[in-house]
């Protein structure tokens, strides 16, 4: 590849999506981590020696490339939702909370990206509930002695968030009645065996 080719990919880059082919002549809110995003998700097409971006249809660009604003306002939702979970569970979801906020911080990107193909964002995070409070009990961490959550401990509290989080995701259509009782006894058993 020459140089005039790299010189050209990145002036053809920040003209689509920095200035978004001039109708933005002063572009705000431009960040690293939106920029790196966008970059990881170029898609080159190599023609005759040279390396151009392929163009993006009005939908993929408004799906690979999302607005400040729309992830913010989804982010704002999912914390919304936290919030709310946090009166519902009681004083041992912060151990929770914080790995789900910990998740979306660090890849916004899967967060959004499961969010824009069609799940809601109350079932991602009440399924991120459920997965985490079940690995955290699973682990081993909060047992007093092999089989027997520690009383003293915040392995209850966890039993409490994963069985509510597995209700809420039934009453969301999420799964059936079968599947639910599956996983609650299945979560039970597993616990019997570690610790």
């Amino acid at each position: 590849m020459n140089t005039e080719n790299v010189v050209e990919i990145y002036s053809s880059f920040i003209n689509r999506y920095i200035y978004k082919s001039g109708k933005i002549p002063n572009p705000k809110n431009i960040s690293d981590k939106k920029i790196i995003y966008a970059i990881e998700n170029l898609n080159l097409h190599n023609g005759n020696g040279y390396f151009v971006i392929w163009n993006d249809k009005p939908k993929d660009f408004n799906k690979k490339y999302f607005t400040e604003t729309e992830k913010d306002s989804e982010i704002k939702e999912a914390l919304e939702i936290l919030n709310l979970a946090a009166n519902k569970f009681g004083k041992d979801f912060h151990l929770v909370r914080r790995q789900i906020e910990k998740d979306i911080n660090s890849d916004t990107k899967q967060f959004l990206n499961v969010v824009q193909n069609g799940r809601s964002v109350r079932k991602y995070i009440y399924s991120q509930i459920c997965n985490i409070s079940g690995d955290m009990l699973e682990s081993g961490q909060y047992h007093i002695y092999r089989g027997t959550l520690n009383p003293m401990g915040h392995g209850k509290g966890l039993l409490k968030i994963f069985d509510t989080a597995t209700d809420e995701l039934l009453k969301l259509g999420d799964h059936d009645d079968k599947f639910a009782k599956e996983q609650k006894e299945s979560i039970r058993e597993n616990i019997k065996h570690i610790g």
